[in-house]
C-alpha cells in the first residue's frame, strides 16, 4: 500500500466533524486512510475561495468514484490530513461520524 511520507511521517486521512467517518464507514477499503492523491489536493490545491474548495471536492470525489466505487464521500469536506511517525501503531475510532486517531502510546491499558 502506497502512503505519503515526508520528514519521517506518514500522512493519515481522518474525519475531523461529524457526519459520516472515512475509513470507518469504509472498512471495506482500507488503503483510503493513506491514499496519496487525496493526500496531496488536501495538503497542495489552493484554497483562497469557497470556488477552490468545490473544484478541490471534485477532485477527490473523481478519484473516489474511480478508485472506491461504492463508499461513503458524504463528508469529504470534513476530511483532514494527520501525521504519524513511521511505524506508529495507531487505531481510529468513531462516534457520530466524528473520527479520532489514537496511538498506541495514548490508550492508557488496564492490567487483570
Amino acid at each position: 500500500m502506497k502512503k505519503y511520507i515526508k520528514d519521517g511521517k506518514v500522512a493519515i486521512l481522518i474525519a475531523d466533524d461529524y457526519g459520516a467517518g472515512w475509513s470507518t464507514c469504509n472498512t471495506e477499503y482500507p488503503e483510503i486512510l493513506y491514499d496519496t492523491g487525496i493526500i496531496d489536493l488536501l495538503l497542495n490545491h489552493p484554497k483562497n475561495s469557497d470556488d477552490d474548495l468545490d473544484e478541490m471536492y471534485e477532485k477527490i470525489e473523481t478519484i473516489c468514484k474511480l478508485k472506491y466505487p461504492d463508499i461513503s464521500t458524504l463528508d469529504i469536506d470534513t476530511l483532514e490530513v494527520k501525521w504519524l511517525d513511521v511505524g506508529t501503531k495507531f487505531i481510529i475510532t468513531e462516534e457520530d461520524g466524528l473520527e479520532v486517531l489514537q496511538t498506541i502510546d495514548d490508550i492508557k491499558w488496564m492490567t487483570a
